[in-house]
C-alpha cells in the first residue's frame, strides 16, 4: 500500500469520527432552540438537518481532497482501465509462458536431431576415408598398367626391328644359297663341303623362318589392335559430327522460335528482372554428391513452384518453368547435365554450411520458362539468439503516426543497412526487407512506445540464431 492510499484511509476515519461529533451537536443545539423547517416539528426538523449535515460535510471534504491531491484524480479517472492493462498483461505473460515452454521442446528436439547428424558426420567422413584409399589404390594400379604398357610398345618396336634385320638377313642368305647352286657345277670338288655348309644354313634358315613368322603374327597383332583403336576413335568422330550438327539444327528451331515469339514476349509483363533472387534454400556442410544432388533438385523444384506462381509457363518443347536451360559459351553449347555436375562438384565436401541461390539470368516475361543461374554462398551464423541488431531514440509523446513512420524508417533503413554490414545475403530486387516484422507485432510495437509518453531505446534483437540467408526475426526491446 502506497503512502497516498494510506493517507487517504486515515482520512476516512478521522472524518467519520468527525462527521459524528458535529452532527451530534448540530442535532442538541437544533433540539434546545426547538426550530421549525417547512412546517415540520422541531423533533423532525432537527433529525432533517443533522442528516443533510452529515451528507454536506463528507461531500465538501471529498470536494476539497480532489482538489488538492491529482493523484486522487488520477485514481478515479484511470483505476478501471489500470486494472484491465494488468490483466492483459498477466494474460499476455501466461501466453509467453507457453510460448517458452514451446520452444524449449524445439530445442530438445532439434539437440537430438543435432546428435543425429554428427553422428551422420562421422560415419560419412569414415566412407570418404575409405573411398580415398580405394581412388589411392586404383591410382596406383593405372600407373602399373601405364608403365607396362609402355614397356610392351618398346618391345613391340625391338621385335620390329629384329624383324626388319631377319628379313635383310633371309634376303642375304637366299642369294647366297642361288649362287652357291650356280657353283655347283663348277665346284664338284667342294661338294661336301658346300653340301655341310648348305646343312648349316639351312638349319639357320629355318630359325630364321621361325623368328620371322613370329615377329609377323607379333606385328600383324599389334596392327590389328591400332586398326581397332583406329576405327573407334573414326566411329567416335562420326558420332560427334552428328552430334553436332543435331546441336546446330537445334540452334537454327531455336532462333526462330525466339524470332516468332520475342514480338509477343515484350506486349507480356515481366515475371522476373535480370539478376532477380527466384528461390533460395540452406544446407549444412560436408555434402555427399547424393546429398548435394538432392539439395539442388528441391531448389530447382521451389524455383519451379514460384515461377509458376508469377505466370512462367512450359515451353512447347516441354522445358520446366523454371530450371537449368543450355546456353552456349565460348563457341560450346553448356548443356544442363553438364551445369547441374559442376554445381553438385562445387558443393561436395564444402566445409561451412552453405546456401544455394537460383537468380534469373535475364529478364522473363509472363508464358515463357525462366532459366536458372544457382550458385552457392557460405552460410555462417551473423547473429545469435537475443544479439541486438540495431537501437533509435523514439519520442513516446508523438503521435501514434508519427511513432509508426519513425519505427518503418528505423526497420527499412537502420536496421536493413546493419544487417547488410553483418553480411546477411540480401534478397536481390525483391521489395522484401532483412528483417521480418508482422503488422500486429508493428502496431503493438507502437502502442507500446506510445503508452511510455517519454523519449525511450527501441532495440531490435534477433530472436533466434540466424544465419546469413536469413530469415532474420526481429524482436524488440525498450530502454
Amino acid at each position: 500500500m502506497n503512502l497516498t492510499s494510506l493517507a487517504l484511509l486515515f482520512l476516512m476515519v478521522g472524518l467519520g469520527g468527525l462527521i459524528a461529533f458535529l452532527a451530534d451537536r448540530l442535532g442538541r443545539n437544533l433540539g434546545k432552540r426547538r426550530l421549525s423547517f417547512l412546517g415540520l416539528r422541531p423533533r423532525r426538523t432537527a433529525e432533517l438537518l443533522t442528516t443533510l449535515a452529515g451528507a454536506l460535510i463528507p461531500l465538501l471534504t471529498f470536494g476539497a481532497i480532489l482538489v488538492a491531491s491529482s493523484e486522487v484524480r488520477i485514481w478515479l479517472r484511470e483505476g478501471p482501465a489500470v486494472i484491465a492493462e494488468r490483466d492483459r498483461l498477466n494474460a499476455e505473460r501466461r501466453q509467453l509462458d507457453a510460448e517458452l515452454a514451446q520452444r524449449e521442446r524445439l530445442r530438445r528436439e532439434a539437440d537430438a536431431k543435432l546428435v543425429g547428424l554428427r553422428e551422420r558426420l562421422v560415419r560419412s567422413n569414415a566412407e570418404i576415408e575409405a573411398s580415398s584409399r580405394k581412388v589411392a589404390a586404383l591410382a596406383k594400379q593405372v600407373q602399373s598398367t601405364l608403365a607396362l604398357l609402355s614397356a610392351q610398345r618398346r618391345k613391340l618396336a625391338e621385335a620390329q626391328a629384329r624383324t626388319d634385320d631377319y628379313a635383310r638377313k633371309l634376303d642375304s642368305l637366299k642369294k647366297d644359297i642361288d649362287a652357291s647352286y650356280r657353283r655347283n657345277h663348277d665346284l664338284d670338288a667342294e661338294n661336301l663341303k658346300l653340301s655341310r655348309a648348305q646343312t648349316a644354313l639351312r638349319a639357320q634358315k629355318d630359325q630364321l623362318d621361325a623368328d620371322v613368322k613370329f615377329q609377323k603374327e607379333q606385328a600383324k597383332l599389334a596392327k590389328e589392335g591400332f586398326e581397332r583403336d583406329l576405327e573407334t576413335y573414326r566411329i567416335r568422330i562420326d558420332e560427334n559430327k552428328a552430334t553436332i550438327q543435331g546441336q546446330r539444327e537445334e540452334l537454327d528451331r531455336l532462333l526462330k522460335e525466339i524470332q516468332t515469339n520475342v514480338a509477343a514476349f515484350r506486349l507480356q509483363p515481366l515475371t522476373y528482372q535480370r539478376g532477380e533472387e527466384v528461390a533460395r534454400i540452406p544446407a549444412g556442410a560436408h555434402l555427399s554428391s547424393e546429398e548435394a544432388g538432392a539439395l539442388l533438385s528441391a531448389l530447382i523444384s521451389k524455383a519451379e513452384q514460384s515461377a509458376a506462381g508469377r505466370g512462367a509457363a512450359k515451353s512447347p518443347q516441354g522445358l520446366p518453368a523454371a530450371g537449368l536451360l543450355p546456353y552456349i559459351k565460348d563457341g560450346h553449347r553448356v548443356t544442363t547435365e553438364e551445369q547441374r555436375d559442376a554445381i553438385v562438384s562445387g558443393m561436395t565436401g564444402a566445409r561451412d554450411p552453405i546456401v544455394l541461390v537460383a537468380y534469373s539470368p535475364v529478364n522473363t516475361f509472363v508464358g515463357e520458362p525462366v532459366g536458372l543461374d544457382v550458385r552457392a554462398y557460405r552460410n555462417p551464423v551473423v547473429y545469435k539468439a537475443g544479439q541486438a541488431v540495431a537501437e533509435v531514440r523514439i519520442n513516446g509523446r508523438h503521435t501514434v503516426e508519427a511513432i509508426f513512420e519513425e519505427v518503418t524508417s528505423f526497420l527499412q533503413n537502420t536496421v536493413t543497412q546493419k544487417v547488410r554490414d553483418a553480411k546477411m545475403i540480401p534478397i536481390e530486387k525483391s521489395s522484401e526487407t532483412l528483417g521480418q516484422v508482422t503488422l500486429p507485432e508493428l502496431n503493438r510495437l507502437v502502442n507500446l512506445i506510445k503508452a511510455t509518453d517519454q523519449t525511450i531505446t527501441l532495440i531490435a534483437a534477433a530472436q533466434d540464431e540466424t544465419r546469413a540467408s536469413g530469415p532474420l526475426r526481429l524482436e524488440f526491446r525498450i530502454r
